[in-house]
């Protein structure tokens, strides 16, 4: 058999454990600004090149997705306000100044003249102005799910962001079709030089509103509270300061010393706030059982770093902004929320958290986790 231009029979297994059957109707959510970006190709190539490179990749990818049609989603230049909506830091300023592809800007403009309403090769181009392409993919999949039609539906992205969303998922490196379901999991990864959480579901969602993502400068939660990080990770001298105020003696049983008493208080007051880092952040969250234990647990982290009172930021603009903890947690869930249906608030999903109903709008059961 020849797939792809390659003769398969040298393979000692059959065709259908590497190219899944395809599945009438259903419909590849692709990520088109990644594709693009590695079709451009290198910049003393012809563009006819980057244009052959697109077609063959996008034949495989819906292919190896199972998939009958093909949703390409393009992010237009307004990226759903999230440049006015950042506050704390500029929204994806890190990627300023990086050099791209020569081709890049001509290959995304051919895409959205090539493909237009599934006329050609059953794939048609999606250019959102007023959001960025991971909120399309969101919504075609939010909409399959909700019409009762979940396996018509299949996103493919290399953008961890999306793993949040129920529903299927193609992995863009190994072709693996997963059905996410809800609120999943976070794990720690140990496997690189560095720690990281990964997971699948709101789980990550969550766990990203306190680490934040540098790939898109999105800074998260600075630092847990001393309440928080006192519960959480207690250092002896903490511990002991925290007992010594507590029942007014020495490690012996004496009465302390006025001067015992105010270096306690100092030892207490001037205690280091944990960073938001990957280890502190999945050991605060790792037993939560739902979304609305993680809501908690966020509100609770959010409110021992900034107070329960308002305050006053100056945001990296250089203008003054009177603002509350509430405040500060949903600036960092609009940045990171990939919208179900187009402008949608986070809030709203807060609101169903409070419910205890999924992202796909199913109600879940769950106990309460411990809040430290």
């Amino acid at each position: 058999m020849i797939v792809n231009g390659i003769d398969t029979t040298v393979l000692d297994i059959p065709i259908g454990c590497i190219i899944p059957a395809m599945i009438p109707n259903r419909v590849l959510q692709l990520d088109g600004d990644m594709l693009a970006y590695e079709c451009s190709g290198d910049d003393d190539q012809p563009f006819a090149y980057c244009k052959e490179n697109w077609k063959t990749a996008l034949k495989i990818r819906m292919e190896m997705a199972g998939a009958e049609y093909c949703n390409i989603h393009l992010t237009g230049a307004d990226k759903g306000g999230r440049f006015e909506v950042a506050l704390v830091k500029p929204y994806q300023a890190n990627r300023d100044g990086k050099i791209k592809p020569k081709h890049l800007p001509a290959l995304r403009e051919w895409v959205q003249q090539y493909y237009g309403g599934y006329g050609t090769d059953k794939a048609s181009a999606c250019y959102h102005n007023n959001q960025e392409a991971d909120d399309g993919m969101t919504q075609r999949q939010f909409d399959a799910i909700q019409a009762g039609a979940r396996h018509l539906s299949i996103i493919m992205s290399g953008d961890k962001d999306l793993g949040m969303c129920s529903g299927l998922h193609c992995d863009w490196n190994t072709f693996e079709i997963q059905d996410i379901n809800g609120f999943g999991e976070i794990r720690l990864d140990a496997s690189g030089s560095t720690k990281k959480v990964k997971g699948k579901g709101t789980s990550f969602f969550w766990a990203q509103l306190l680490m934040g993502d540098t790939a898109d400068n999105i800074p998260g939660l600075p630092s847990f509270g001393r309440s928080i990080s006192a519960a959480l990770w207690p250092t002896s001298a903490f511990t002991e300061a925290q007992r010594l105020l507590k029942e007014r003696t020495t490690k012996s049983g004496k009465p302390c010393t006025s001067l015992q008493v105010a270096k306690a208080q100092e030892t207490l007051d001037t205690a280091k706030a944990k960073q938001c880092g990957p280890v502190a952040v999945y050991d605060y969250l790792k037993d939560c059982t739902g979304d609305f234990d993680a809501l908690m647990l966020c509100i609770k982290a959010y409110q021992s770093h900034y107070g329960t009172s308002p305050f006053t930021l100056e945001c990296h603009r250089g203008n003054l902004h009177e603002l509350t903890s509430g405040h500060m947690l949903l600036e960092q869930a609009k940045l990171l929320w990939m919208r179900r249906v187009e402008a949608e608030c986070p809030s709203v999903f807060f609101k169903q958290a409070t419910q205890r109903i999924q992202w796909d709008g199913q109600p879940l059961g769950g106990k309460l986790a411990t809040i430290h």
